[in-house]
Protein backbone atom coordinates (compact mmCIF):
# COMPACT_ATOMS: atom_id res chain seq x y z
CA UNK A 1 0.00 0.00 0.00
CA UNK A 2 2.85 2.66 0.86
CA UNK A 3 4.43 1.59 -2.28
CA UNK A 4 1.36 2.46 -4.32
CA UNK A 5 0.74 5.71 -2.78
CA UNK A 6 4.30 6.66 -3.17
CA UNK A 7 4.12 5.67 -7.15
CA UNK A 8 0.82 7.87 -7.10
CA UNK A 9 3.18 10.99 -5.80
CA UNK A 10 5.36 10.72 -8.48
CA UNK A 11 2.42 11.83 -10.88
CA UNK A 12 2.56 15.11 -11.62
CA UNK A 13 -0.76 16.57 -10.95
CA UNK A 14 -2.44 19.66 -12.59
CA UNK A 15 -3.44 21.89 -9.33
CA UNK A 16 -6.59 23.69 -10.16
CA UNK A 17 -8.23 23.79 -6.71
CA UNK A 18 -8.25 27.27 -4.54
CA UNK A 19 -6.80 25.19 -2.07
CA UNK A 20 -3.81 24.07 -4.26
CA UNK A 21 -3.03 27.36 -5.51
CA UNK A 22 -2.56 28.19 -2.01
CA UNK A 23 -0.07 25.50 -1.53
CA UNK A 24 1.64 26.21 -4.55
CA UNK A 25 1.70 30.10 -3.47
CA UNK A 26 2.91 29.65 0.27
CA UNK A 27 5.76 27.12 -1.60
CA UNK A 28 6.77 30.14 -3.44
CA UNK A 29 7.05 32.17 -0.57
CA UNK A 30 9.00 29.36 1.31
CA UNK A 31 11.45 28.95 -1.41
CA UNK A 32 12.20 32.26 -2.95
CA UNK A 33 12.27 33.78 0.81
CA UNK A 34 9.23 35.91 -0.12
CA UNK A 35 6.65 37.96 2.68
CA UNK A 36 3.19 36.61 2.53
CA UNK A 37 1.22 40.47 2.21
CA UNK A 38 -2.16 40.63 0.43
CA UNK A 39 -0.78 42.71 -2.76
CA UNK A 40 2.08 39.51 -3.31
CA UNK A 41 -0.66 37.19 -3.16
CA UNK A 42 -3.07 39.41 -4.98
CA UNK A 43 -0.43 39.35 -8.18
CA UNK A 44 0.92 36.10 -7.91
CA UNK A 45 -3.01 34.62 -7.71
CA UNK A 46 -3.61 36.79 -11.23
CA UNK A 47 -0.93 35.92 -12.63
CA UNK A 48 -0.63 31.86 -12.07
CA UNK A 49 -4.87 31.79 -12.96
CA UNK A 50 -3.67 32.37 -16.86
CA UNK A 51 -1.31 29.51 -16.87
CA UNK A 52 -1.11 25.79 -15.96
CA UNK A 53 0.29 25.14 -12.73
CA UNK A 54 1.80 21.46 -12.14
CA UNK A 55 2.94 19.89 -8.70
CA UNK A 56 3.91 17.16 -7.09
CA UNK A 57 1.78 16.45 -3.39
CA UNK A 58 1.76 13.71 -1.25
CA UNK A 59 0.18 13.55 1.85
CA UNK A 60 -1.66 17.15 1.29
CA UNK A 61 1.46 18.25 1.18
CA UNK A 62 3.01 20.03 -2.26
CA UNK A 63 6.48 18.64 -3.01
CA UNK A 64 7.44 20.43 -5.92
CA UNK A 65 6.00 22.74 -8.19
CA UNK A 66 6.09 25.09 -11.47
CA UNK A 67 3.83 26.72 -13.83
CA UNK A 68 3.54 27.57 -17.59
CA UNK A 69 2.13 29.93 -19.43
CA UNK A 70 0.74 30.20 -23.29
CA UNK A 71 2.16 33.20 -25.48
CA UNK A 72 3.34 34.29 -28.92
CA UNK A 73 6.47 35.49 -29.69
CA UNK A 74 7.85 37.55 -32.62
CA UNK A 75 10.60 35.65 -33.95
CA UNK A 76 12.46 37.77 -37.12
CA UNK A 77 9.18 38.92 -38.02
CA UNK A 78 7.39 35.55 -37.61
CA UNK A 79 5.13 34.29 -34.59
CA UNK A 80 5.69 31.26 -32.94
CA UNK A 81 3.47 29.85 -30.37
CA UNK A 82 5.83 29.55 -27.17
CA UNK A 83 5.21 27.74 -23.65
CA UNK A 84 6.62 30.47 -21.24
CA UNK A 85 8.08 28.40 -17.86
CA UNK A 86 8.51 29.57 -14.79
CA UNK A 87 7.94 29.23 -10.35
CA UNK A 88 10.36 26.66 -10.74
CA UNK A 89 10.40 25.22 -7.29
CA UNK A 90 10.96 22.33 -4.63
CA UNK A 91 10.63 21.91 -1.16
CA UNK A 92 14.02 21.46 0.34
CA UNK A 93 12.87 18.68 1.80
CA UNK A 94 11.92 17.07 -1.32
CA UNK A 95 14.75 18.07 -3.67
CA UNK A 96 17.41 15.74 -5.44
CA UNK A 97 14.92 13.17 -6.23
CA UNK A 98 14.23 14.09 -10.16
CA UNK A 99 10.51 15.77 -9.06
CA UNK A 100 11.66 18.75 -11.49
CA UNK A 101 12.99 16.85 -13.97
CA UNK A 102 9.11 15.05 -14.25
CA UNK A 103 6.90 18.08 -13.87
CA UNK A 104 9.04 19.66 -17.04
CA UNK A 105 8.90 16.28 -18.94
CA UNK A 106 5.12 16.47 -18.64
CA UNK A 107 4.82 20.34 -19.50
CA UNK A 108 6.48 19.42 -22.20
CA UNK A 109 4.10 16.79 -23.29
CA UNK A 110 1.49 19.55 -22.43
CA UNK A 111 3.21 22.11 -24.83
CA UNK A 112 3.62 19.79 -27.30
CA UNK A 113 -0.24 18.35 -27.37
CA UNK A 114 -1.96 22.03 -27.44
CA UNK A 115 0.34 23.45 -30.14
CA UNK A 116 3.48 25.34 -29.00
CA UNK A 117 6.24 25.43 -31.09
CA UNK A 118 9.38 26.91 -28.74
CA UNK A 119 9.47 27.37 -25.14
CA UNK A 120 10.99 30.35 -23.03
CA UNK A 121 12.41 29.98 -19.48
CA UNK A 122 15.13 31.93 -17.24
CA UNK A 123 17.25 29.44 -15.87
CA UNK A 124 18.05 27.95 -12.06
CA UNK A 125 20.87 26.19 -14.01
CA UNK A 126 21.78 26.05 -17.36
CA UNK A 127 23.71 22.59 -17.06
CA UNK A 128 19.78 21.07 -15.91
CA UNK A 129 17.77 22.46 -18.55
CA UNK A 130 20.31 21.40 -21.31
CA UNK A 131 19.97 18.19 -20.49
CA UNK A 132 16.21 18.21 -21.11
CA UNK A 133 16.51 19.82 -24.91
CA UNK A 134 16.79 23.93 -23.87
CA UNK A 135 19.76 25.57 -25.43
CA UNK A 136 21.47 29.51 -24.78
CA UNK A 137 19.14 31.42 -26.72
CA UNK A 138 19.56 34.98 -25.58
CA UNK A 139 21.63 37.41 -23.83
CA UNK A 140 21.33 40.96 -22.34
CA UNK A 141 23.62 43.52 -22.20
CA UNK A 142 23.58 44.83 -18.58
CA UNK A 143 25.00 48.55 -18.33
CA UNK A 144 26.01 50.60 -15.28
CA UNK A 145 26.58 53.94 -15.02
CA UNK A 146 26.55 57.15 -12.56
CA UNK A 147 24.02 59.44 -13.83
CA UNK A 148 25.95 62.29 -14.44
CA UNK A 149 28.37 60.59 -16.78
CA UNK A 150 25.36 60.19 -19.23
CA UNK A 151 26.92 63.09 -21.18
CA UNK A 152 25.41 62.82 -25.05
CA UNK A 153 27.06 64.56 -28.42
CA UNK A 154 24.46 67.34 -30.17
CA UNK A 155 22.36 65.83 -32.74
CA UNK A 156 21.72 66.78 -35.60
CA UNK A 157 20.05 70.43 -36.22
CA UNK A 158 16.44 68.65 -37.02
CA UNK A 159 16.78 65.77 -34.72
CA UNK A 160 17.73 68.57 -32.26
CA UNK A 161 14.99 70.76 -32.30
CA UNK A 162 12.41 68.03 -32.03
CA UNK A 163 14.04 66.86 -28.62
CA UNK A 164 13.80 70.37 -27.35
CA UNK A 165 10.35 70.48 -28.54
CA UNK A 166 9.73 67.05 -27.11
CA UNK A 167 8.55 66.53 -22.94
CA UNK A 168 8.86 64.37 -20.90
CA UNK A 169 6.84 63.12 -18.06
CA UNK A 170 6.35 59.92 -15.35
CA UNK A 171 3.68 57.82 -13.38
CA UNK A 172 3.01 54.49 -13.12
CA UNK A 173 2.61 52.76 -16.25
CA UNK A 174 -0.97 51.88 -15.90
CA UNK A 175 -1.50 56.15 -16.22
CA UNK A 176 -0.03 55.38 -19.72
CA UNK A 177 -1.02 51.74 -20.76
CA UNK A 178 -3.59 52.78 -23.58
CA UNK A 179 -0.14 54.34 -25.06
CA UNK A 180 2.25 52.60 -24.11
CA UNK A 181 0.84 48.92 -24.78
CA UNK A 182 -0.32 50.36 -28.71
CA UNK A 183 2.97 52.01 -29.28
CA UNK A 184 5.26 48.79 -27.84
CA UNK A 185 2.98 46.35 -30.33
CA UNK A 186 4.30 48.89 -33.35
CA UNK A 187 7.51 48.90 -32.42
CA UNK A 188 8.43 45.04 -31.73
CA UNK A 189 8.26 44.75 -35.51
CA UNK A 190 11.79 46.70 -35.80
CA UNK A 191 13.06 44.63 -33.02
CA UNK A 192 15.06 40.60 -33.64
CA UNK A 193 12.37 39.22 -31.22
CA UNK A 194 10.04 39.64 -28.14
CA UNK A 195 6.56 38.93 -26.80
CA UNK A 196 3.39 39.68 -28.26
CA UNK A 197 2.22 41.07 -24.71
CA UNK A 198 -1.66 39.60 -24.39
CA UNK A 199 -3.64 42.21 -22.13
CA UNK A 200 -3.43 40.35 -19.26
CA UNK A 201 0.33 40.33 -19.36
CA UNK A 202 0.42 44.21 -19.20
CA UNK A 203 -2.19 43.98 -16.47
CA UNK A 204 0.18 41.91 -14.36
CA UNK A 205 3.03 44.37 -15.10
CA UNK A 206 1.13 47.55 -13.74
CA UNK A 207 0.23 45.10 -10.88
CA UNK A 208 4.02 45.12 -9.85
CA UNK A 209 3.88 49.10 -9.82
CA UNK A 210 6.09 49.40 -12.12
CA UNK A 211 6.79 53.11 -12.96
CA UNK A 212 7.47 54.77 -16.88
CA UNK A 213 9.20 58.31 -17.90
CA UNK A 214 7.46 58.82 -21.17
CA UNK A 215 8.54 61.12 -23.82
CA UNK A 216 5.47 63.10 -25.70
CA UNK A 217 5.61 65.01 -29.18
CA UNK A 218 3.30 68.60 -29.15
CA UNK A 219 0.68 66.15 -30.08
CA UNK A 220 0.83 64.44 -27.08
CA UNK A 221 2.01 60.98 -28.95
CA UNK A 222 4.46 58.50 -27.24
CA UNK A 223 7.93 58.81 -29.23
CA UNK A 224 9.49 56.98 -26.66
CA UNK A 225 9.46 55.09 -23.28
CA UNK A 226 12.04 53.47 -20.26
CA UNK A 227 10.10 51.35 -17.65
CA UNK A 228 12.30 51.79 -14.45
CA UNK A 229 12.03 50.69 -10.30
CA UNK A 230 14.14 52.67 -7.76
CA UNK A 231 15.77 51.47 -5.10
CA UNK A 232 17.34 53.87 -2.37
CA UNK A 233 20.39 54.17 -4.51
CA UNK A 234 19.78 53.24 -7.81
CA UNK A 235 16.98 53.72 -10.87
CA UNK A 236 16.63 50.25 -12.45
CA UNK A 237 15.75 49.75 -16.30
CA UNK A 238 13.31 47.44 -17.32
CA UNK A 239 12.97 48.59 -20.71
CA UNK A 240 14.27 51.21 -22.78
CA UNK A 241 12.00 52.06 -26.82
CA UNK A 242 11.86 54.29 -28.92
CA UNK A 243 10.91 55.58 -32.08
CA UNK A 244 13.36 57.92 -32.63
CA UNK A 245 17.29 59.53 -31.65
CA UNK A 246 15.57 62.81 -30.24
CA UNK A 247 13.24 60.34 -28.11
CA UNK A 248 16.35 58.61 -26.71
CA UNK A 249 18.47 61.57 -26.33
CA UNK A 250 15.28 63.47 -24.53
CA UNK A 251 14.65 60.14 -22.16
CA UNK A 252 18.64 59.94 -21.29
CA UNK A 253 18.62 63.90 -20.46
CA UNK A 254 16.17 63.85 -18.31
CA UNK A 255 18.01 60.66 -16.50
CA UNK A 256 20.95 62.81 -16.38
CA UNK A 257 19.32 66.07 -14.96
CA UNK A 258 17.15 64.61 -13.02
CA UNK A 259 18.46 61.70 -10.86
CA UNK A 260 22.02 63.50 -9.50
CA UNK A 261 20.59 61.92 -5.69
CA UNK A 262 20.84 58.45 -7.43
CA UNK A 263 24.44 56.79 -7.36
CA UNK A 264 23.71 54.83 -10.05
CA UNK A 265 21.48 53.45 -13.15
CA UNK A 266 21.62 50.39 -14.42
CA UNK A 267 20.10 49.41 -17.52
CA UNK A 268 19.78 45.04 -18.77
CA UNK A 269 18.73 45.59 -22.74
CA UNK A 270 17.54 42.98 -25.13
CA UNK A 271 19.30 44.32 -28.06
CA UNK A 272 22.74 42.80 -28.34
CA UNK A 273 23.86 46.63 -30.14
CA UNK A 274 26.59 48.02 -27.77
CA UNK A 275 25.23 51.17 -26.55
CA UNK A 276 28.31 53.16 -24.92
CA UNK A 277 28.18 55.13 -28.35
CA UNK A 278 25.64 57.41 -27.39
CA UNK A 279 28.03 59.16 -25.16
CA UNK A 280 30.36 61.13 -25.21
CA UNK A 281 33.18 59.22 -22.79
CA UNK A 282 31.71 55.96 -23.06
CA UNK A 283 34.79 54.71 -20.75
CA UNK A 284 32.21 56.19 -18.08
CA UNK A 285 29.46 53.12 -18.95
CA UNK A 286 30.34 49.21 -17.45
CA UNK A 287 28.85 46.75 -19.50
CA UNK A 288 28.58 42.98 -19.07
CA UNK A 289 26.98 40.49 -21.18
CA UNK A 290 24.93 37.67 -19.33
CA UNK A 291 23.31 34.76 -20.41
CA UNK A 292 18.75 35.26 -19.73
CA UNK A 293 16.75 33.05 -21.36
CA UNK A 294 17.25 29.38 -22.62
CA UNK A 295 14.67 28.05 -25.39
CA UNK A 296 13.45 24.88 -26.47
CA UNK A 297 12.24 23.87 -29.65
CA UNK A 298 8.93 22.16 -29.13
CA UNK A 299 7.75 21.38 -32.61
CA UNK A 300 10.95 21.22 -35.17
CA UNK A 301 8.72 20.93 -38.06
CA UNK A 302 7.08 23.96 -37.68
CA UNK A 303 10.24 26.03 -36.49
CA UNK A 304 12.35 25.12 -39.58
CA UNK A 305 9.15 25.36 -41.93
CA UNK A 306 8.50 29.58 -40.78
CA UNK A 307 11.95 30.13 -39.67
CA UNK A 308 12.64 33.77 -41.74
CA UNK A 309 16.01 31.98 -43.54
CA UNK A 310 17.58 35.00 -45.09
CA UNK A 311 17.71 32.98 -48.26
CA UNK A 312 16.22 29.78 -49.70
CA UNK A 313 18.86 28.76 -52.15
CA UNK A 314 21.13 26.88 -49.82
CA UNK A 315 20.51 23.17 -51.34
CA UNK A 316 19.45 20.21 -49.76
CA UNK A 317 20.54 18.76 -46.15
CA UNK A 318 20.17 16.00 -44.12
CA UNK A 319 20.30 16.46 -40.77
CA UNK A 320 20.04 14.13 -37.57
CA UNK A 321 18.42 15.52 -34.41
CA UNK A 322 18.40 13.51 -31.35
CA UNK A 323 15.68 14.77 -28.67
CA UNK A 324 15.45 12.55 -25.87
CA UNK A 325 11.98 13.78 -24.49
CA UNK A 326 9.88 14.72 -27.73
CA UNK A 327 9.60 12.00 -29.85
CA UNK A 328 8.40 14.10 -32.90
CA UNK A 329 11.80 15.84 -33.41
CA UNK A 330 13.96 12.48 -32.72
CA UNK A 331 15.18 11.31 -36.12
CA UNK A 332 16.64 12.26 -39.62
CA UNK A 333 15.19 14.76 -41.19
CA UNK A 334 16.15 16.07 -44.87
CA UNK A 335 15.89 20.03 -45.73
CA UNK A 336 14.82 20.74 -48.96
CA UNK A 337 14.85 23.79 -50.84
CA UNK A 338 13.85 24.44 -54.16
CA UNK A 339 12.06 27.47 -56.95
CA UNK A 340 12.32 29.36 -53.72
CA UNK A 341 9.58 26.93 -51.55
CA UNK A 342 11.29 24.98 -48.36
CA UNK A 343 10.57 20.99 -47.58
CA UNK A 344 11.64 19.95 -43.96
CA UNK A 345 10.29 15.78 -43.17
CA UNK A 346 11.78 13.00 -41.80
CA UNK A 347 13.57 10.15 -43.83
CA UNK A 348 14.67 6.99 -43.16
CA UNK A 349 18.69 7.55 -43.75
CA UNK A 350 20.51 6.90 -40.64
CA UNK A 351 22.40 9.16 -38.64
CA UNK A 352 26.10 9.08 -40.05
CA UNK A 353 24.75 9.62 -43.38
CA UNK A 354 23.61 12.87 -42.45
CA UNK A 355 24.97 16.42 -43.51
CA UNK A 356 24.91 17.89 -39.94
CA UNK A 357 24.67 15.53 -36.51
CA UNK A 358 23.39 17.41 -33.38
CA UNK A 359 21.05 17.66 -30.57
CA UNK A 360 17.90 19.48 -30.01
CA UNK A 361 19.57 21.49 -27.89
CA UNK A 362 22.47 22.86 -29.78
CA UNK A 363 20.04 23.59 -32.79
CA UNK A 364 18.93 26.76 -30.61
CA UNK A 365 21.79 28.85 -30.07
CA UNK A 366 22.95 27.95 -34.11
CA UNK A 367 19.04 28.85 -35.10
CA UNK A 368 18.94 31.86 -32.88
CA UNK A 369 22.03 33.95 -33.78
CA UNK A 370 23.96 32.86 -31.17
CA UNK A 371 26.71 31.11 -33.05
CA UNK A 372 27.73 29.78 -36.68
CA UNK A 373 28.07 26.05 -37.83
CA UNK A 374 31.80 26.60 -37.97
CA UNK A 375 32.19 27.72 -34.34
CA UNK A 376 30.07 25.11 -33.60
CA UNK A 377 31.68 22.11 -35.32
CA UNK A 378 35.26 23.74 -34.21
CA UNK A 379 33.84 23.28 -30.55
CA UNK A 380 32.32 20.50 -31.11
CA UNK A 381 28.97 21.35 -30.26
CA UNK A 382 27.89 20.15 -33.65
CA UNK A 383 28.93 17.40 -36.07
CA UNK A 384 29.03 18.91 -39.64
CA UNK A 385 30.01 16.19 -41.95
CA UNK A 386 31.42 18.81 -44.52
CA UNK A 387 32.13 22.25 -43.59
CA UNK A 388 32.33 23.32 -47.40
CA UNK A 389 29.32 22.38 -47.77
CA UNK A 390 27.51 23.73 -44.63
CA UNK A 391 28.72 26.96 -45.66
CA UNK A 392 25.51 27.68 -47.50
CA UNK A 393 22.88 26.97 -44.71
CA UNK A 394 25.18 29.36 -42.40
CA UNK A 395 24.61 32.13 -45.25
CA UNK A 396 20.84 31.37 -44.52
CA UNK A 397 20.67 31.94 -41.05
CA UNK A 398 20.67 34.70 -38.88
CA UNK A 399 23.35 36.19 -37.91
CA UNK A 400 21.75 38.89 -35.56
CA UNK A 401 21.01 37.16 -32.05
CA UNK A 402 17.56 37.17 -31.25
CA UNK A 403 16.14 39.41 -28.19
CA UNK A 404 13.62 39.00 -25.90
CA UNK A 405 12.94 41.36 -22.78
CA UNK A 406 10.23 39.55 -20.86
CA UNK A 407 10.52 37.18 -17.83
CA UNK A 408 8.48 34.72 -16.08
Amino acid sequence: MAFKKEREAMKPKELITTKEFGMFYHLFCDVFEKNDTPDLRKIFFELHVHGTVLGFVQDEQLLSGLAWWRFKVVFQGCRYNMGAVGSVMTAPAARKKGNSTLLLQRALEQMAASGMTLSYLDPFSHAFYRRLGYGAAINHMHYTIAPEQIQLPRLADGLQEAAVSSSVQTGLLSEYLDKVASFYTQQLIHKSGGLLRPKWWWQHLCAERIEICCCLNTKQQLEGYFLYKRTRKSLILKELLVKNAGAEKSLLQFLHIQWRNIEQVIFESDEPVYRGQLLNEPLALSVQVKPFMMARIIDLQDFILRYPFKNINFGDFVLAVSDSQLAQNNGVWRLCTKNGRISFFKCALAPQEADINTSIAELVPLFFGQYSLEWAALHQRIVVKSLFKSVKLQAALLTAPVSFNDDF
